[in-house]
């Protein structure tokens, strides 16, 4: 029904789409999903050695996919909510700058997302001053060049300068989402963590964009009404000769 829905920020900033209570909870659920998914590949992977030394039986081993799974998925409504928070956080951004020097906005990210990524990759010397701990250095620069790779998916290669939300909220966001998991020193919570939160990212910026491109499709389509709904555009017929001398 026309007027039922909410506005919700899909794209990561990009663009705004008016998004239904139906599709939003498909988009919940589906986060919940891949959340869970990550979560039950990263804490078997993790837990796999331990397990085996230890002689789990499958009690164990199913009691241990039930924790990963619920795990991983409120790490994927933690990842959901970073989304839509740092998709305000981009609108109110811009919203600073007039329309003429908007451009500016997208400079301020690159920057700020080259900064970290020079702390995090190459001093690795960490912010703890700062309160933000960070991954090792291996972990930041394969979460770096998953955030360009997302990116390069969702804008392709002829939109990558307009690729700083994307980039920014995938690399400096999962960050600041794993903050918890670094303060805690243990390499294991760290993965538990960092998988999930990294794929639900990732599946959030792709999937707002089908969002966005099934919207503005719809609308399109919508613009002309469906066959025999005499809605849309004024088809001109054409008149035949004889018709017209009877005129």
């Amino acid at each position: 029904m026309p007027g039922r829905g909410f506005r919700f920020a899909a794209g990561c900033g990009l663009e705004a789409v008016r998004m239904d209570s139906r599709t939003f909870f498909r988009l919940l659920a589906s986060t919940l999903a891949v959340g869970a998914l990550g979560g039950a590949v990263a804490g078997f992977a993790v837990s796999f050695p331990a397990g085996r030394a230890g002689g789990w039986t499958p009690a164990d081993w199913l009691m241990g996919f039930v924790g990963w799974l619920g795990g991983g998925a409120i790490f994927g409504a933690l990842g959901l909510l970073g989304y839509v928070a740092f998709s305000f956080f981009d609108r109110l951004g811009r919203e600073l700058f007039s329309p003429p020097y908007r451009a500016l906005w997208d400079t301020l990210l690159w920057m700020a997302t080259a900064l970290l990524a020079l702390e995090a990759v190459v001093f690795a010397s960490g912010w703890e001053r700062l309160g933000l701990p960070l991954p090792p250095p291996a972990a930041a620069l394969a979460l770096l060049t998953w955030s360009v790779f997302i990116a390069w998916l969702r804008l392709g290669a002829g939109g990558l300068r307009r690729a700083a939300p994307v980039v920014f909220f995938l690399f400096a966001g999962t960050i600041l989402e794993l903050v918890p998991a670094l303060r805690l020193g243990n390499p294991l919570a760290f993965w538990d963590m960092a998988v999930p939160l990294t794929l639900v990212n990732g599946y959030l910026v792709l999937v707002a964009g089908r969002v966005r491109a099934a919207r503005s499709a719809g609308h399109r389509a919508g613009a002309d009404g469906p066959p025999g709904s005499g809605r849309g555009r004024p088809v001109s017929r054409p008149v035949s000769p004889e018709r017209g001398r009877r005129g």
